[in-house]
């Protein structure tokens, strides 16, 4: 007859540890997709209004150019004033594009970041799994 430990229906066999152990990865890595999930969502919001001032930028630059060239050719065909009011117009217009693409890039560089939330999860999660255990 084998001896038994009185003390070992108190602790639990290590199938049930193994058990446990996989249903905490699973728990902690379904924790950190959905992490992720709500961090990209964020960054998609973010990426519209991106894309509006992008477009933005892009129109008021056109219109900049187009702009100059009327005062270019206004000057070159009349040799009036007319042609410094052009440029003016298309000065204003440009700055306006070079600010609206300011903005956009400034944007794409806040939005560009890693997604802090979900990598300092995976760390924790990953210092969890190689921390010695205490029982």
């Amino acid at each position: 007859m084998a001896a038994t430990n009185p003390l070992s229906h108190d602790r639990p066999s290590l199938s049930e540890l193994a058990a446990q152990v996989a249903a905490d990865a699973r728990e902690l890595a379904a924790a950190v997709l959905r992490l992720a999930g709500a961090e990209a969502a964020e960054r998609l919001s973010e990426l519209g209004l991106l894309l509006v001032l992008l477009a933005a930028a892009a129109v008021a630059l056109l219109i900049g150019l187009g702009t100059a060239t009327l005062g270019m050719v206004a000057a070159l065909a009349q040799r009036m004033p007319i042609w410094g009011a052009a440029f003016v117009v298309a000065a204003v217009v440009l700055v306006l594009g070079a600010v609206l693409a300011g903005l956009a890039v400034q944007r794409l560089r806040r939005i560009a970041r890693p997604p802090a939330q979900t990598l300092g999860a995976l760390k924790e999660g990953a210092q969890w799994l190689r921390a010695p255990s205490d029982t």
